[in-house]
């Protein structure tokens, strides 16, 4: 079970009861939805009475809504007909805090685990969906028509498998079929596994899809393509809109996907007729074929392409392939810039297509990559690619003994040297061993040694502004730009450590603050009530500031430091500072699972990360409806989730009075820093209409509330509620 007994009233009398005595714990209002294993569609959705489906769930789910889906295996297939809108906020279908929640569609008959189509502002996020089987062309997530605004996010997607004889099982497919596009595609932080993509692709997007980012997904062991944009396949009835377009492909990793039909030409990464896509940051090993920008529609063409930064390295024939493989028969690639990739020991099967292979391109460059052959062969272009094409600044190298470096239009050539004198490319690369850091298989390091000859060996034209390496730092690192998919960085002195400034504020909410310093990307804070640090408290920060507000005793003596980071890590400790804190020391005890809290001190800037560092959801407060709270006030109470039982202990000056306002119904209120009798509590405009209940393991009635916890009443009017 995911969540705490504190939620599963054994008796049903005594649910009812409860339901009717005092609030329900997270009542439908608002736009939390809840569902879970345990739950019944009779019931009103809250976190305590959750309904049974997620099909069920969506069906009353509105613009705003989000779906919360408690730990469990739900044997259904969903289609979501319900959009979210700019206004009304996504709709958004996710697990419950870190719950495991598995969309498990054995037996379940259906195409799409799940299926949205024409919808808009939509996200789905930390789910697991596994089991789509004897499927003829299915897929986990399906993305259909037109939209706006569709959000994929950190699911794990599994087990797609194809009917016996053949067909296509994909993980994530956006297919823009409709003559107004699918735009503002978000598929992120994704996992694709152990898929039957056959004739189709793991991640695909298709058709009339406009603006897009697929970033920091792992797709691995599928039987083809790993990530596909397409265009040209009339997917949209518009051929003007048939395509992909307008994106950014990042940061993805993908490994063993290898095709089943056709000899293997599955790429990790592949464009298919696209039209202006960055291609940038990722790594694909162990495929057929690393990376493919190419177009196999007759009259089609992809162009606009940036691929830059990647790492291709051990796939099964080919690393950076480009261009149309059959023109005209196919379409081809144009306008196209190829830069600063690095493609190490592909070819493992030996096929002499090397680590860069070119067919009918057109106007594209290839420039500041590295090319290393283990089998010999580094460039292979099967067609004249004479028309507009630059091949320069690069850095080729092969351990091979033999010399057939090169395949240019049919003539072979033994050597780079030989090559460049004959066709006139590549006129400022060079050949040699580009000096990796390792290059052996168990410990490959692909970055640049500090002698490698690829350093400040590159051409600027082909870099923007802002573009970093696969590793994330910022390109031409001097005045001029590396080879290869790695900047190098040279040993540099860590930075200095900070002058300390000093403190300020009063207790509980000290401010320290110290000197910012040159080439430090952030800081670190140590913290200690001993002068030798050995009970620490660290803080790390990218500012110059950090507010201390839960970590102090009163009448103690603090000790403080701050050293700078940089990018060769860490560099020394300032000298250490002193000051005294001042008075204030509460001590809750908290259960496991949801609670409801208050604050009992004079705090008007506490936050759930720094009152309850251990909570696993956000704090909710009551007002008509459910709202997170980022901040925490005095005389409210909050729900919050806490993982395991432990005392909580607050610093600060006690509540001794309050004023608190309340509305007509229930309300969620918070109390002093003293216990106080429920009988002492004076309300003013209003009536009160219930007695006070508390959440432990279910509602209880209660004549005294206690520091830290918060409380439900009734109340007729609106007014106030004054405790002393």
């Amino acid at each position: 079970m995911s969540l705490s007994s504190s939620f599963r009233i054994a008796a049903a009398a005594a649910v009812l009861l409860l339901y009717f005595m005092a609030p329900p714990l997270l009542a439908i209002a608002g736009n939390s939805l809840f569902v879970s294993t345990g739950g019944n569609n009779a019931n009103p959705g809250t976190l305590e009475l959750p309904w049974r489906t997620v099909q069920y769930a969506c069906n009353h789910a509105t613009a705003g809504s989000t779906i919360f889906i408690m730990s469990g295996v739900y044997n259904e297939k969903i289609a979501i007909t319900t959009s979210g809108s700019a206004g009304g906020g996504f709709l958004t279908v996710t697990a419950l805090d870190t719950d495991t929640v598995i969309l498990d569609g054995t037996g379940i008959s259906g195409d799409q685990i799940i299926l949205i189509q024409n919808q808009q502002y939509i996200r789905i996020q930390g789910l697991e969906l596994r089991n789509n089987l004897d499927q003829t062309f299915g897929t986990g997530i399906w993305v259909q028509g037109s939209g706006n605004h569709i959000e994929i996010i950190n699911n794990i997607i599994h087990d797609m498998r194809a009917a016996p004889g053949g067909g296509d099982a994909m993980g994530i497919s956006v297919y823009g079929s409709s003559t107004t596009p699918i735009s503002n595609v978000v598929l992120r932080g994704n996992t694709i596994r152990n898929c039957q993509p056959g004739h189709s692709e793991s991640i695909v997007l298709n058709g009339n899809v406009d603006t897009f980012l697929i970033a920091n997904n792992v797709v691995h062991d599928v039987n083809n393509i790993g990530i596909d944009m397409i265009g040209g396949e009339k997917t949209c009835p518009d051929p003007a809109q048939d395509v992909v377009r307008n994106g950014i492909c990042r940061g993805n990793l993908v490994y063993n996907a290898r095709s089943i039909y056709g000899g293997g030409y599955a790429a990790g990464i592949y464009v298919d007729g696209g039209r202006n896509i960055i291609v940038e940051r990722n790594i694909v090993h162990d495929a057929d074929v690393g990376m493919e920008i190419g177009c196999e529609i007759k009259g089609v063409t992809a162009s606009g392409m940036i691929v830059r930064d990647n790492l291709l390295y051990h796939n099964d024939k080919r690393g950076l392939s480009f261009g149309g493989y059959n023109y005209p028969a196919t379409g081809r690639v144009t306008n196209s810039i190829f830069s600063n990739n690095t493609m190490f020991n592909n070819d493992i099967l030996g096929t002499g297509e090397g680590e860069i292979y070119i067919e009918y391109t057109l106007n594209c460059t290839l420039k500041n990559n590295i090319a290393y052959a283990h089998r010999g062969r580094l460039i292979t272009s099967t067609v004249d690619n004479s028309s507009g094409n630059i091949f320069d600044y690069n850095r080729f190298f092969t351990t091979a003994a033999s010399g057939n470096a090169v395949d240019y239009n049919g003539a072979i050539y033994s050597t780079i040297d030989s090559y460049r004198g004959a066709t006139g490319q590549d006129t400022h690369s060079t050949s040699g061993d580009p000096l990796f850091v390792d290059t052996s298989a168990v410990t490959l390091n692909l970055h640049l040694s500090p002698d490698s000859p690829c350093i400040e060996a590159g051409d600027n034209s082909v870099v923007v502004s802002g573009e970093t390496d696969l590793a994330g730092i910022l390109r031409i690192y001097n005045d001029v730009v590396d080879v290869g998919a790695y900047e190098h960085i040279p040993v540099m002195p860590a930075p200095a450590p900070p002058l300390l400034v000093g403190v300020t504020g009063a207790f509980p909410h000290y401010t320290l603050t110290w000197h910012t310093v040159t080439d430090a990307d952030s800081f670190a804070l140590d913290l200690s009530p001993d002068g030798l640090f050995l009970d620490s408290t660290n803080y790390v920060t990218t500012i110059d500031t950090v507010i201390v507000t839960d970590t102090l005793q009163k009448g103690t003596t603090w000790f403080w430091r701050v050293r700078s980071h940089g990018i060769l890590g860490w560099g020394a400790w300032s000298r250490a500072w002193r000051f005294l804190s001042g008075s204030g020391n509460f001590s809750v005890q908290i259960n496991n699972g949801w609670n409801i809290i208050s604050l009992p001190i004079k705090d008007t800037s506490a936050t759930t990360a720094s009152a309850f560092p251990t909570a696993t959801s956000p704090a909710y407060r009551f007002s008509g409806s459910y709202l997170i709270s980022d901040s925490l006030h005095p005389g409210v109470g909050y729900w919050i989730k806490i993982n395991g039982a432990q005392p909580v202990n607050f610093n600060g000056a006690s509540l001794d009075s309050l004023e608190i306002a309340v509305s007509d119904g229930w309300n969620l209120i918070g109390t002093l820093g003293s216990a106080i009798n429920t009988s002492k509590i004076e309300p003013s405009g209003a009536t009160i209409s219930s007695q006070y209940f508390e959440y432990q393991n279910g509602y209880q009635a209660v004549t005294q509330l206690l520091p830290g916890k918060g409380y439900w009443v009734k109340v007729e009017g609106s007014g106030f509620l004054r405790l002393h």
